[in-house]
């Protein structure tokens, strides 16, 4: 049977003394998929004492991959929580997915962490999507471990993924850990840190898995990595070098202590090895994670933004600071309803007469539950401390992204924290049922979907009357489609995935639009000055509206909700409006008649007047897509890519002879990357594998959107329009 989480077993683990922030530990799992995170996150539960054994991928079994749908793929597809007790500290842990369709997960889970650890396969090395998940880790100023984990299967070669992190990142290795092998097959990972003399003076240590001792051939091995060590540390530490190079003796002491300020100011990473599902060297990455990994109290402070002002804050982390927490995720849960995933940042959280604001949208939100969470499981709990990360219960507004303040902080508290926005989607399928009735059913479940991922998109074709659901990839789509037939219980017609355009401007075009009518009894007046040009850089993929002039806010929320209405449709084929900016003021307007709902109106009205000057185009994604492939099948890859009708790509790098890009074939592969159109990638990951015969590697995400040449219109018109 599957080792299924006893809910004693959590409650156990959930009443468990509560520790300061400086004993907490909040991190993130990334990874390429299939490295291993899982796996790790099972292993640390069971060295933890939480589960009695451990469950498995391949079956289906394990705590944090609780979806069906994750359970028969045997990926993860959704970031899930834990929370576990080690050597007196508190972990919270996010096991997030390695698929490139669910970037964006990863992304939103990681705003909400402190640290992260980074897993590599020891034979396949630095992958695409590590690389994806290093630049995130990086864009959030996260410190991190590397574990190189599988290192028991065959061709595992520890110095070469070392070599792999120091000549792909910007990063300088720390390798703590020595693999010990048994003739090939690999034992035990050797901490270097028992290589160096303890302080007899020091405090015992909390944090320590006392190692099994080397066999006696290694000694020498060992010593000379350990002086490797020292060497490495000695250049971000002024003490440890002064030792180092006055020869006076270094202590496991000195060394810890330096590298953790090196792994918390981002100068070094530490390295470890070892084979999560034989349950080698989990325990020291454990003991690592309370060494060198921050705690909430030694990350910086964050960026905010005070919205009366618009002012530049910061918040500090801090059991002392008025509440703030973070919403990083949403779920549904069976029997507790919508429940929203925070992490609390600064200050503290009790339910008695518990009040919050979310800051973002600025509405008022009453909690009713607070749950500690691992995995599918919660626990009620009364109290939140800094740093921990809870679900709420009762929060009908809330977005992923959202920051949350009590609801009696003063207004100069209110504080919106910095957030990622989600990447537009880039596939779109039509989505429909057989009856009227069902209709409404498969409405409310699109809601459900896009409330819980905020990467996906709907809307409404006005010309066809086809709901069209959009999502970052074909395996986005169909697992959120699995998820909905799954819930409705009833059979859904589903289109072919299709790329998802986008519409723009080409010109600048202004208008002075006045709208005047009467509705009932009642006089409607609004005018309005309008401008709209087009935003040029390629890192805007939103619109940005700016509107001025107006007496209040509610005056100004109307226009923009006029705006974003009209900008959902373009004027080509119907696709929303992207890399905009619109400038709105009021004209002439009579005070006595002008309302919300005549400015909306007006607003709408006005940009859909001023669009057909503004010389509409159309938009197609661009995706940055990275190959590492066999030598021999290099060539044949490049020419698919840049083939002028089909794919349409821009080959931008080829490296060929690339030592450290894959350790089972040192010499033997290329490293590609190339500019391709979403729409010359329809079909590109079996081609692909039938062109180097299974052994290549992808990663794709956004980069941009560019304007469609014309031939390529002509076709996309054809295939929108069913021509």
């Amino acid at each position: 049977m599957s080792p299924r989480v006893a809910p004693r077993v959590f409650r156990r683990a959930c009443s468990s003394v509560a520790h300061p922030a400086s004993r907490t530990r909040v991190l993130g799992l990334v990874a390429h998929i299939n490295s291993g995170k899982t796996t790790t996150s099972e292993a640390m539960l069971f060295h933890s004492g939480y589960l009695t054994r451990m469950g498995s991928v391949d079956i289906g079994s394990t705590t944090l991959d609780y979806q069906p749908q994750e359970r028969r793929r045997g990926i993860t597809i959704t970031a899930a929580s834990a929370y576990l007790s080690w050597r007196r500290h508190n972990f919270f842990l996010v096991d997030s997915p390695g698929h490139l369709d669910f970037t964006f997960e990863v992304d939103s889970s990681l705003r909400a962490m402190d640290s992260a650890v980074v897993l590599l396969d020891a034979v396949a090395a630095v992958q695409p999507q590590t690389e994806t998940v290093w630049r995130q880790a990086d864009a959030n100023h996260l410190p991190r471990l590397a574990f190189v984990n599988k290192m028991d299967r065959d061709a595992a070669h520890f110095p070469t993924v070392v070599r792999t992190i120091a000549s792909t990142f910007a990063a300088t290795p720390a390798v703590l850990h020595h693999p010990i092998f048994d003739q090939a097959r690999f034992v035990n990972a050797y901490p270097l840190l028992h290589a160096f003399p303890t302080d007899p003076s020091a405090p015992p240590s909390l944090t320590h898995t006392a190692p099994h001792p080397p066999p006696q051939h290694y000694h020498s091995e060992i010593q000379a990595a350990a002086d490797q060590l020292v060497e490495t540390v000695a250049d971000f530490d002024d003490q440890i070098m002064t030792r180092y190079l006055n020869s006076t003796p270094i202590t496991r002491q000195h060394m810890q202590t330096a590298i953790r300020n090196a792994c918390i100011s981002n100068h070094l990473v530490p390295v470890l090895c070892g084979s999560s599902l034989s349950r080698i060297g989990v325990d020291h990455l454990m003991d690592a994670i309370v060494q060198f990994l921050p705690s909430p109290q030694d990350r910086p402070p964050l960026h905010a933004t005070l919205p009366s002002t618009n002012e530049h804050k910061t918040v500090s982390v801090s059991s002392d600071a008025p509440f703030v927490a973070y919403a990083f995720k949403v779920t549904y849960d069976n029997h507790r309803g919508r429940l929203v995933h925070l992490r609390a940042f600064a200050g503290s959280l009790s339910t008695r007469g518990l009040q919050l604001f979310n800051t973002t949208q600025q509405k008022s939100e009453t909690p009713t539950r607070l749950l500690r969470v691992m995995a599918d499981k919660f626990v009620d709990i009364h109290n939140v401390n800094t740093g921990e990360i809870f679900a709420a219960a009762g929060l009908r507004h809330t977005q992923t992204g959202d920051t949350m303040v009590l609801k009696h902080s003063p207004k100069s508290s209110r504080l919106v924290l910095s957030t990622v926005r989600p990447p537009p989607p880039v596939f779109s399928v039509a989505v429909s049922a057989e009856s009227t009735s069902e209709e409404k059913l498969l409405h409310d479940e699109l809601s459900r979907v896009v409330d819980i991922d905020a990467s996906l998109e709907t809307r409404v074709d006005d010309q066809t009357g086809d709901i069209l659901l959009s999502g970052m990839g074909e395996l986005h789509l169909e697992v959120t489609i699995e998820r909905m037939r799954r819930a409705l219980n009833f059979p859904l017609h589903v289109s072919k995935p299709r790329v998802a355009y986008r519409e723009s401007v080409a010109s600048s075009a202004s208008k002075t639009e006045v709208y005047d009518t009467v509705i009932g009894n009642q006089k409607l007046f609004a005018a309005l000055e309008i401008s709209v040009q087009p935003l040029e850089s390629d890192k805007h993929y939103h619109n940005h509206i700016e509107v001025h002039g107006f007496s209040s806010d509610e005056e100004q929320a109307a226009v923009k909700q006029g705006l974003e209405a009209a900008l959902g449709r373009g004027l080509l084929l119907g696709h929303p409006i992207t890399k905009v900016y619109i400038h709105v003021k009021p004209a002439d307007n009579n005070p006595s008649l002008t309302d919300p709902v005549a400015l909306r109106a007006c607003a709408g009205q006005a940009l859909r007047k001023v669009l057909p000057e503004c010389s509409p185009i159309l938009l197609e994604p661009v995706m940055v897509v990275e190959l590492n492939v066999p030598e021999e099948h290099a060539g044949d890859i490049v020419s698919e890519l840049s083939h002028p009708v089909r794919r349409r790509g821009l080959i931008e790098a080829v490296e060929r002879d690339v030592q450290t890009r894959n350790a089972n074939h040192m010499k033997q592969y290329c490293f590609i990357r190339a500019s391709v159109p979403l729409d010359g990638l329809v079909g590109w990951a079996s081609k692909m594998r039938s062109l180097t015969k299974g052994r290549g590697d992808m990663s794709m995400e956004f980069s941009s959107y560019r304007v469609v040449d014309d031939g390529t219109v002509r076709r996309v018109i054809e295939q929108w329009c069913g021509i």
